[in-house]
C-alpha cells in the first residue's frame, strides 16, 4: 500500500492535536506528546527572541513581514 511515513498519516492526524508527527515514531506507533511545559517554554523562547530582535534592530522589518503575512492569509483565503 503506501510506504511506511505515510501508511499511519490518518491514523495520526485523527489522534487529536499537541502530537509531534515525526516519522520515525509514527511508524512504530508511537507518538511524542507536546505537553503544556513544553508549548510554554518554546513560546516565551519566541517572545524572547522577537523582542531581542526589536530592541537590537528596530521593528521596521517586522511590520513588513506582518504585512507580507497579511498579504499571504488574503492570497490563500482567495484559493479556498
Amino acid at each position: 500500500m503506501w510506504p511506511w511515513p505515510w501508511a499511519n498519516w490518518a491514523d495520526a492526524c485523527a489522534g487529536g492535536a499537541g502530537l509531534s508527527y515525526r516519522s520515525d515514531l509514527m511508524h512504530k506507533g508511537r507518538r511524542a506528546p507536546v505537553t503544556n511545559r513544553i508549548a510554554i517554554f518554546l513560546g516565551l523562547i519566541l517572545i524572547a527572541a522577537i523582542i531581542a530582535d526589536t530592541m537590537m534592530f528596530g521593528n521596521e522589518h517586522l511590520i513588513y513581514l506582518g504585512k507580507k503575512l497579511f498579504d499571504l492569509i488574503e492570497w490563500i483565503a482567495f484559493w479556498r
